[in-house]
């Protein structure tokens, strides 16, 4: 059996939000894609993923915790999947996971967390819980 998570997106100077893409698949099959992003606007290029709090999130082999618990955080406000390592070895940055951007409507992104739309979380929700481990690999790429 074997499962990723990938995270794919474009590192650039912008005055808007890059989005990028996140994938799961399991099995060899595709069992969820979706828009998604990491960081703010103005701070996703790649020099940025070492901006704590602000910069997206470092691109490199990852693990996905499949155990997800509430949080309360204003931008998470709902599940987290906790990503490790953390803090991240070499930027030092701590706390990323994957969750709904709970306030991408008055101040959309993440402070490096990768985020999904809410109305696509709830099927990630799914997909990993078609997941039989207690952590998915995830990969991500700066393309």
């Amino acid at each position: 059996m074997t499962s990723l998570i990938q995270f794919n997106i474009s590192p650039r100077p912008s005055n808007t939000l890059v989005f990028g893409t996140l994938t799961i698949t399991h099995n060899s099959q595709v069992i969820f894609t979706s828009p998604a992003t990491s960081g703010l606007a103005k701070y996703q290029y790649n020099q940025a993923s070492s901006i704590k709090g602000k910069g997206l999130i470092p691109q490199g082999v990852w693990d996905v915790s499949n155990l997800p618990y509430y949080s309360n955080v204003p931008g998470i406000s709902g599940l987290f999947f906790h990503i490790t390592p953390d803090p991240h070895p070499i930027t030092g940055r701590s706390q990323f996971g994957i969750h709904a951007d709970s306030n991408y409507k008055t101040s959309p992104g993440s402070s490096g967390c990768i985020v999904v739309l809410p109305v696509h979380f709830s099927k990630f929700v799914r997909a990993m819980k078609t997941i039989p481990l207690k952590s998915v690999p995830l990969n991500v790429n700066y393309v």
